[in-house]
């Protein structure tokens, strides 16, 4: 039924949509040291954000998120090396089974629950303002 009702939707529409499912090429480059692997970090309690927008160390965001009820930590990973997985395995008491997949690269989409931990793996998007759309 899906299949039919796209046919008749307009050309731009149809590769907006191809793009946007189309798997893209290649992937980011990997860094050398991987000095930047954790890309955010951040407390939140009662649905907000608390510090505002800067970073918080994860060793205290996981103290912060421990103090306030029903707190919990946002710790955003880009292609962590062994060593980083490692010491956030060790602040965060994470089972080993998620290191390992954390570690391996070209993960598709999805939530998994370990214990109280959630992993989320996405891809990342971009927001690029036009008056109308466009093929690009």
């Amino acid at each position: 039924m899906l299949g039919r009702k796209l046919l008749h939707l307009p050309d731009t529409v149809k590769h907006l949509l191809d793009t946007l499912t189309r798997p893209a090429p290649g992937g980011p480059a990997p860094r050398a040291g991987n000095p930047d692997a954790i890309v955010d970090c951040a407390v939140y309690a009662g649905g907000v954000r608390h510090g505002g927008s800067a970073q918080v160390p994860f060793p205290e965001a996981a103290r912060l998120a421990r103090r306030r009820r029903g707190g919990f930590v946002w710790l955003g990973l880009h292609e962590p090396d062994p060593a980083t997985m490692r010491r956030v395995a060790e602040v965060f008491g994470l089972h080993e089974l998620l290191v390992e997949q954390a570690l391996a690269h070209g993960h598709r989409p999805g939530v998994q629950v370990l214990d109280d931990v959630t992993r989320l793996v996405l891809r990342t998007a971009r927001h690029v303002a036009n008056d109308r759309l466009t093929a690009t």
